[in-house]
């Protein structure tokens, strides 16, 4: 399994999703969108919208599900989808 997180330079709830993966042993790869330009052609593909975080989990298989922010449906998604409890 892969987890790629999108994230901007000032945003806080990206630094905490990727905080909260690593505390439970889980290094994402993480892609600076408003730095990388192909990061946000990248995640606009994904998403259509411009806002960050934005959470890619790929399975083996290659599919994968895309979460936007990081809230507690969204967390819920993620942790479902990794089968992990994140902290916070």
């Amino acid at each position: 399994m892969k987890i790629t997180i999108f994230t901007s330079t000032l945003c806080p709830f990206s630094d905490l999703v990727i905080s909260d993966l690593r505390k439970v042993g889980l290094e994402p790869e993480v892609k600076i969108a408003d730095v990388d330009v192909d990061a946000t052609k990248e995640m606009a593909e994904l998403t259509k919208r411009a806002f960050t975080p934005v959470t890619k989990i790929t399975k083996e298989d290659g599919s994968f599900i895309v979460v936007e922010g990081y809230n507690g449906k969204k967390k819920k998604l993620i942790e479902d989808a990794l089968g992990v409890k994140l902290s916070s």
